[in-house]
């Protein structure tokens, strides 16, 4: 049997690594959360970066949409001139 210093000594033991296990997990657990935050604070930047570019350029958006509308139409012509072919 062993006596009573020895049982507290264990005790000791086992609560200093216990502890230093949860100190790990927390300052763990702080770095994603600082890591989460700043990336979600990057995304919310860069949204507004575009937004900003799209209030300053409007131009630019105006002929993506209208490249994009040509290509579809164009898509769209060919795939009747297609239809047309192979019905006669």
């Amino acid at each position: 049997m062993t006596d009573l210093q020895t049982i507290f000594y264990i005790v000791g033991i086992m609560y200093m690594v216990l502890s230093t296990v949860v100190l790990i997990a927390i300052i763990a657990g702080i770095f994603i959360i600082f890591r989460t935050v700043r990336d979600i604070r990057r995304k919310v930047e860069e949204k507004i970066k575009n937004v900003e570019r799209i209030i300053q350029h409007p131009e630019e958006i105006v002929g993506a949409i209208g490249a994009s509308l040509i290509q579809k139409g164009l898509q769209k012509v060919q795939q009747i001139i297609r239809r047309k072919k192979a019905s006669n």
